[in-house]
């Protein structure tokens, strides 16, 4: 059984769209603390996880340890109705029903419009995913905006970008073209680099594909480590965060 409510629901609704934009379908997990929801790219390479924390905007209750499927696509199309979305409700059983039921008010109104959400199989990749545990040695932050632009001058340059990561800088690049970033000046670097740099190789396609996401944060967080996928972290604090995960 599970009750979400999200007041200033617009937040939600973008979040859901960085999804959206990247897969048809997503598996929900569901916690005492949180609700997230993975999606995968359909070439692989990327999975993408939203994990939505109870603040003053989020508050639910859920039975611990819950597994479904749904279609993000869907619930976006619902949520993006209407730009004057302000309440939002997802709310069922997920053993006595095939499906929830998404409530959702308007600025100026009182009645509730009801959608129903089917409930679909949950992805197996998805459940192991989940279940493994990540460890990451470095962590580098950049502001959204100059990543982003960094990203749209690479997708005319090259199919493959390199990321190297030093004790000093950041260098990205694709081709011919890379951009420096200098450390306290230009971008964070934290955690422990050693003496060989960092290298990181996401396809620029994939870069593209998550540019929804990347808008959401102030600023991006690139983690690496050497036992775990690469990883790209969006905080958005009215909803929570969206990881990017390059398998």
């Amino acid at each position: 059984m599970i009750r979400f409510i999200f007041t200033n629901a617009f937040n939600l609704r973008k979040a859901v769209a960085a999804l959206s934009g990247l897969a048809q379908t997503a598996t929900v997990f569901y916690s005492a603390d949180a609700m997230s929801l993975l999606a995968t790219h359909p070439d692989g390479h990327v999975i993408a996880a939203l994990r939505i924390l109870p603040t003053e905007s989020v508050s639910f209750k859920c039975s611990e340890g819950a597994v479904t499927g749904i279609d993000v696509v869907k619930l976006y199309r619902y949520l993006n109705n209407s730009q004057y979305l302000n309440l939002a409700v997802l709310y069922g059983d997920e053993k006595k029903n095939a499906k929830y039921n998404l409530a959702m008010r308007y600025h100026g109104m009182q009645a509730f419009r009801i959608m129903e959400l089917e409930l679909i199989q949950p992805d197996n990749e998805h459940i192991n995913f989940e279940n493994q545990e990540r460890k990451y040695d470095v962590k580098v932050g950049i502001l959204s905006t100059e990543f982003r632009n960094m990203i749209v001058r690479l997708a005319a340059i090259g199919d493959i970008a390199d990321v190297t990561i030093t004790a000093t800088q950041v260098k990205i690049g694709a081709g011919n073209v890379h951009f420096v970033l200098h450390k306290l000046q230009d971008c964070i670097i934290e955690g422990d680099i050693g003496v060989e740099p960092v290298h990181f190789h996401p396809r620029v396609d994939d870069l593209i594909s998550i540019s929804e996401g990347v808008v959401l944060a102030e600023r991006v967080w690139i983690y690496h480590s050497n036992s775990s996928p690469p990883m790209l972290h969006c905080p958005f604090p009215p909803v929570g965060d969206l990881m990017y995960y390059f398998v």
